[in-house]
């Protein structure tokens, strides 16, 4: 079992809380992501900085405001997958993202698709798991929200990221927020998915947003000595 400390399993209030100098950013990002969902378009956006920048604080906070948002309730189906998840293939993937979508009564159960996609074809079981996540869908657009995609991709390699590319590309509505380090898997013209996201850089905080955060992280854990050292 994995320790490793995800500022995505804290309370969207305290993450709230925590937020320094990135208000704008996070602004803009969460109404270019609803404006798209809402106009039946997919998006595809990418955060990429270093360890410790950010970016899992960034991913959880545009999550709970996309969950929270009036607008999108009934019209969006969101799939999360934990930091730790580390794709083997395209047809993994699909599965770990039929696997998170709700259960339904006009539809069997989640583990019973599941185990139709055991033993078959590569290819085959990849459209009936692209074909099973549209059917559950049920019209709602999909929010993907992934973190080290460059493993992600490292993993599917270039056949599989292609293919990836040509299904998120033909089915309306997909849209992918993810993290990485690197966007080097985008960048390059010879890669599947040049020009398909949109980048952003995340920065480290100044030293005085540094302070601040400090500051506010010893305020939510009640340590008032510390606020005072601050």
């Amino acid at each position: 079992m994995s320790s490793r400390f995800s500022p995505r399993l804290l309370d969207p209030e305290i993450l709230a809380r925590l937020t320094v100098g990135r208000a704008e950013l996070l602004e803009r990002l969460v109404e270019n992501l609803s404006a798209a969902i809402l106009s039946g378009h997919g998006r595809f956006d990418l955060l990429v900085g270093p360890r410790g920048v950010g970016k899992s604080h960034m991913l959880g906070l545009i999550e709970a405001r996309v969950r929270a948002h009036p607008q999108l309730g009934e019209r969006l189906v969101l799939v999360t997958l934990p930091e730790e998840f580390h794709a083997s293939s395209l047809l993994h993937l699909l599965a770990r993202v039929l696997d998170g979508l709700p259960e339904s009564d006009a539809m069997p159960p989640v583990e019973a698709q599941l185990r139709l996609l055991r033993g078959r074809d590569t290819s085959e079981a990849i459209d009936m798991a692209v074909a099973m996540i549209r059917a559950r869908l049920q019209g709602r657009a999909l929010l993907l929200m992934f973190e080290n995609l460059d493993e992600i991709f490292a993993a599917l390699g270039r056949k599989g990221q292609a293919q990836l590319r040509k299904i998120v590309q033909t089915e309306a509505g997909w849209s992918i927020f993810a993290t990485a380090r690197t966007s080097l898997a985008l960048t390059r013209q010879s890669e599947p998915f040049h020009g398909t996201f949109v980048v952003e850089q995340l920065k480290a905080l100044a030293p005085v947003q540094c302070c601040e955060m400090l500051l506010r992280l010893a305020e939510v854990h009640e340590r008032p000595e510390l606020v005072d050292w601050l």
